[in-house]
């Protein structure tokens, strides 16, 4: 009786470890969600480089068009039938964020007009128990 419950154990055990194995494998063939697609990501110069495809050193509105028009690609694929193009349509246009880029009214945008748009990162905001965003004080409260 108790090898039969040992056993029985075991297979269990064993059961649960293959299915947590299974588990991490779809995760890692999965990717994670809400990540850039490669060619947005990674560091500001390497995203400029991406972005000017004729290597003058600038971005042309036409250059700066395709690079839209790709991230937009990218994002419908990403969300499938949850796409609301209604919604797209309500963006800005190309033209519009480039005039509002090109500070200095030249018809191109250097990397420093790139630059100045992004906004500075900071540090997070601390986090709380299962990372989660700590509650708000009630209307009223007093906080240490």
């Amino acid at each position: 009786m108790k090898d039969r419950t040992v056993l029985i154990g075991l297979l269990c055990a064993g059961t649960l470890c293959v299915g947590a194995l299974q588990a991490q494998e779809a995760k890692e063939a999965k990717g994670k969600p809400g990540r850039p697609p490669p060619h947005f990501s990674g560091s500001a110069t390497n995203r400029f480089a991406t972005i000017d495809t004729n290597t003058n050193g600038v971005i042309s509105l036409d250059e700066f068009k395709a690079m839209l028009a790709k991230r937009e690609e990218v994002i419908k694929q990403r969300m499938g039938d949850k796409y609301d193009a209604a919604l797209a349509a309500k963006k800005p246009s190309a033209e519009e964020v480039f005039k509002k880029l090109d500070t200095d009214g030249d018809g191109t945008l250097t990397k420093q007009e790139m630059d100045a748009d992004r906004m500075p990162r900071g540090p997070r905001p601390p986090r709380g128990e299962g990372g989660k965003k700590p509650e708000a004080p009630a209307a009223g409260a007093v906080t240490p």
